[in-house]
């Protein structure tokens, strides 16, 4: 897991029955965070470039599967003046090489903000797309809306695939949500659904805390109709519209579960940059099959190969 965040897509690929090895960020209260919940991984609480030039002489950075969350909010369509975290994610991005020089892994999974596809961002696009090819990857990419895959709310995405050389490419998750349902696929998941669920005792749930403020009443039958972003909910409060929501409410807008424990500072920023977990089972889902499906076939062709006749 490389810019692991507070730990959505680590919990995904748990969720999807992978070992996690270890995890990267260079944000102290998202490593608080994510070594509060996966204490038997490694994090590595440094920028990209440096953990590249550290020694490895016992292989432990090099994984099966490497997962890459580069910090997106430069290249977000909210992303509308310069901030000061820019050239740090900058850099982030074209450390992609280097960490599957030092990872060596047979897939690459990457998640990005859709945003990075406009053309004013043509360069760097092609530039990471290079830095996988020039690894003599075959890659994928789409943007999925997430929606339709199970996520209460709006949310669009860039999901890249990459499969080393000698790797075939894993497919994407096929869409199973509409907003009214019909032909095979189920209704939107409810932000009601997700925010019913949380225990009273939850962490992260104060809600004697929540801010106070203007909040207007809304329908939570369905999803709510904005992306969670840094700032939390895009001004949403609960749905009576009588308080905001607390930081458990919007974590579980964005699937994480109940157990999982937010530390430090700047939680709902931690919230809002995660991958939902949700979506990053589906995605190691079809990948970790994938990489069973091959070994299987790979393993036949050896065991036929060696039989006699």
């Amino acid at each position: 897991m490389a810019v692991c965040g507070a730990g959505g897509a680590t919990q995904g690929a748990i969720m999807a029955g992978l070992r996690v090895a270890w995890g990267l960020d260079f944000s102290p209260d998202a490593a608080e965070t994510w070594r509060y919940n996966f204490p038997e991984a490694k994090m590595y609480e440094m920028w990209a470039n440096e953990l590249c030039t550290l020694s490895d002489p016992e292989g432990k950075l090099i994984v099966e599967v490497l997962h890459l969350s580069p910090p997106c909010q430069v290249w977000s369509p909210a992303h509308t003046r310069p901030g000061r975290d820019d050239d740090m994610n900058f850099a982030s991005l074209y450390a992609v090489q280097a960490l599957i020089a030092k990872a060596r892994p047979r897939i690459v999974t990457l998640e990005q903000t859709f945003g990075i596809m406009h053309k004013r961002f043509r360069l760097p696009m092609n530039n990471l797309i290079r830095m996988l090819t020039d690894h003599n990857f075959s890659v994928s990419w789409q943007i999925l809306e997430l929606e339709r895959l199970g996520l209460p709310q709006k949310r669009k995405r860039l999901i890249i695939v990459a499969a080393a050389p000698g790797e075939t490419l894993p497919p994407l998750p096929e869409y199973t949500h509409s907003r009214d349902g019909g032909r095979g696929l189920m209704p939107f998941r409810s932000a009601e659904r997700a925010l019913s669920s949380i225990p009273h005792n939850a962490a992260n749930h104060d809600i004697s805390a929540s801010r106070d403020g203007n909040y207007w009443p809304w329908d939570p039958s369905s999803i709510i109709p904005y992306c969670i972003t840094t700032a939390g909910a895009n001004g949403m409060g609960h749905p009576t519209g009588l308080r905001g929501l607390t930081c458990r409410e919007v974590a579980s807008l964005q699937t994480f579960p109940h157990g999982h424990v937010f530390k430090g500072k700047k939680i709902r920023k931690q919230i809002g940059n995660a991958v939902p977990p949700h979506i990053s089972k589906l995605i190691f889902t079809c990948v970790k099959k994938h990489l069973e499906k091959t070994d299987a076939e790979e393993n036949e062709k050896i065991r036929v190969g060696t039989t006699g006749v």
